[in-house]
């Protein structure tokens, strides 16, 4: 996770990227999750979720093993 918070600074400022990732990401990531669980095992599921303000778009991929856990990663355009 420290890479995507170096990912938002980078593209939005210290200060917008640190809200971005504190008030956002766990909203996204919530979402995110629940797709994983809904989907089937080692299947790839990739979503993109736009900032309220247009400002930009956060990626998610990832997939659910059979063993319950997650692979995730996430880009920011």
């Amino acid at each position: 996770m420290d890479n995507l918070l170096n990912h938002l600074q980078d593209k939005f400022g210290a200060v917008e990227g640190l809200r971005v990732f504190n008030k956002v990401m766990p909203g996204i990531m919530g979402d995110f999750t629940k797709m994983l669980k809904a989907s089937g095992v080692d299947k790839v599921i990739s979503e993109e979720y736009s900032l309220d303000d247009g400002s930009g778009v956060i990626i998610v991929k990832g997939s659910r093993h059979a063993d319950g856990t997650f692979e995730v990663e996430t880009t920011v355009e």
